[in-house]
Order: C-alpha cells, then sequence, then structure tokens
C-alpha cells in the first residue's frame, strides 16, 4: 500500500501533466477552426487571427516572468498589468467603432 505522501505527489504530477498539455490541445483545435469561424460567426480573418496572437502573447509573457523571477508576486502582476494595458491599447488601435 502506497503511503499518502507518495498518493498526493502522484495526484500533483498528473494534474501539473494535465494543465501542461492544455495549452497545445487547446491551440491544436482552435487553428482548423478559424475558417469555420470568419463564415459562421461573421467576423474577419483578422478578427480571429487575434485569438491566435493572444496565445503567443502568453508564450511570451510567461517568459517574461521567469526571467523577472524574484520570489515575490511583483513579477507576475507586472506582466499582467503590461499584457492588460496592451490589449487595451491594440484594441483601440485595431477595433474599428460601429458605425
Amino acid at each position: 500500500m502506497s503511503s499518502p505522501h507518495q498518493r498526493s505527489r502522484l495526484e500533483i504530477v498528473l494534474i501539473l501533466g494535465a494543465l501542461t498539455a492544455f495549452a497545445p490541445l487547446s491551440i491544436d483545435m482552435y487553428l482548423p477552426a478559424l475558417a469555420l469561424l470568419t463564415q459562421h460567426q461573421g467576423v474577419g480573418a483578422a478578427s480571429a487571427l487575434l485569438g491566435v496572437l493572444q496565445f503567443g502573447i502568453g508564450a511570451g509573457a510567461a517568459l517574461g516572468v521567469g526571467a523577472l523571477e524574484n520570489g515575490t508576486a511583483m513579477p507576475m502582476g507586472l506582466v499582467i498589468g503590461l499584457c492588460g494595458l496592451g490589449s487595451c491599447l491594440a484594441r483601440r488601435l485595431l477595433v474599428r467603432p460601429p458605425s
């Protein structure tokens, strides 16, 4: 019989493995659906590609947090704030107001 400590370690490994697989699976499901998204939802190709851009920005943000890591939560807050500011700026520059 395994000890509770070994069991909890196995659960953590399984959860982290599932979370690690989530991003590649989601982008692999999203990319083939881009053509359908533009046809059935009535959005342009640029709008659909902005969704893919979010994955790239997230990957870059993760690298930024890793590079700035100093044992506190400050780098994560900084990256979240910068990404939020960047998304507001991108929306302001890229989205046309309704006519």
